[in-house]
C-alpha cells in the first residue's frame, strides 16, 4: 500500500482498498468493510472522505482528479513523524541483554561471598 497525506478534502470511491488508523476507523466503521483476500478496508458504496492532512495508505490506481489532492509519504517521512509522536521501533536483544548482565553480575557476587546463586541447592541433607 502507498501512504498519502490528503492536500484537499478527498473522495475515494467503492471497491478502493484503505488502511486506516484506529482514530479514522472508529469515525468511518460504517462506511468500510474488512477486506477479505488482503490487509486493510474496501470502501463501501457511499464512499470514503478524507480532510486536509489526514493521513492514509490506500492500494491500487487512484482517479487522477484523486491524485492531483495528494501528497505522496516516503519512508524518511513517515519515520520522522513516528519519531515526533513518540513512537519508537521495538528493541529485542535489549532487554535480554540487561537480563544477562545483571544475571551475570550476580553469579560474581555469589562467588565473592562464597554463597549459593540459588539457596538451598548445596546443602546437603
Amino acid at each position: 500500500m502507498h501512504k498519502y497525506r490528503a492536500i484537499a478534502v478527498v473522495e475515494l470511491g467503492e471497491g478502493a482498498v484503505v488502511e486506516l488508523t484506529e482514530a479514522q476507523l472508529k469515525r468511518r466503521r460504517h462506511r468500510v468493510a474488512e477486506a477479505e483476500d488482503r490487509l486493510g478496508y474496501v470502501v463501501g458504496e457511499d464512499g470514503l472522505q478524507f480532510k486536509p492532512g489526514e493521513e492514509f495508505a490506500c492500494d491500487g490506481r487512484l482517479n487522477p482528479s484523486v491524485a492531483e489532492s495528494l501528497d505522496p509519504l516516503t519512508d524518511k517521512q513517515i519515520k520522522r513523524k513516528e519519531r515526533a509522536e513518540g513512537v519508537r521501533p521495538i528493541l529485542s536483544r535489549s532487554p535480554a541483554k540487561k537480563k544477562t548482565v545483571a544475571k551475570k553480575k550476580a553469579a560474581a557476587k555469589a562467588v565473592k561471598t562464597k554463597t549459593p546463586s540459588a539457596p538451598g541447592l548445596d546443602e546437603e541433607f
